[in-house]
């Protein structure tokens, strides 16, 4: 009860974002209470935005589940923290992580080990082609996997890129590193 209290009176998003909260405890130390309107605004820009070209859709993989996640999901705020790469509010990527949210080309993928996100990636699409501008793993799942669980981890999106190739209808995906 008292961390609800503390994030309660530190986070007070609007109610029609308070699907915002759950996620408020990843940004603790990263944000002040001042930046809670800035993070609003960029929620709120996602849901006013042109759909996602690109589809959402999630599948189990073994031990892994990936998921193409809607724009507006606010997983999408916090990716950045949750896996520690540069798309994060006041990160040096913090233009990708708003991209992901409202152009319509770009989307992210999150792979889960059970409830624990332990990847990212962000794609663009275009008509020929889909662009997975990177993969982000967490340095937790980097730390205590082998050698075969990162080779199952990076089949899960290959054929999670894959799929939404086949979706999209495009022949060809890029993967950059």
């Amino acid at each position: 009860e008292v961390d609800n209290f503390i994030l309660t009176s530190l986070f007070q998003f609007s109610e029609e974002n308070k699907e915002l909260f759950k996620y408020a405890h990843l940004f603790n130390g990263n944000i002040k209470r001042e930046d809670i309107c800035l993070i609003e605004d960029i929620y709120e820009a996602a849901k006013k935005a042109e759909k996602s070209n690109l589809k959402c859709f999630q599948e189990k993989i073994g031990n892994y589940t990936y998921s193409w996640v809607e724009n507006t999901d606010p997983i999408n705020l916090v990716l950045g923290y949750l896996v520690n790469c540069c798309a994060k509010y006041k990160g040096a990527g913090e233009d990708i992580m708003i991209q992901s949210m409202i152009n319509p080309n770009l989307k992210n993928l999150v792979i889960y080990k059970g409830d624990e996100v332990v990847a990212k990636s962000t794609a663009y699409y275009n008509d020929n082609y889909i662009l997975c501008n990177n993969i982000e793993v967490s340095e937790a799942f980097d730390k205590k996997s082998n050698h075969h669980e990162k080779t199952l981890l990076l089949y899960t999106i290959v054929k999670a890129l894959k799929k939404q190739a086949e979706l999209l209808n495009v022949d060809e995906v890029r993967v950059g590193m």
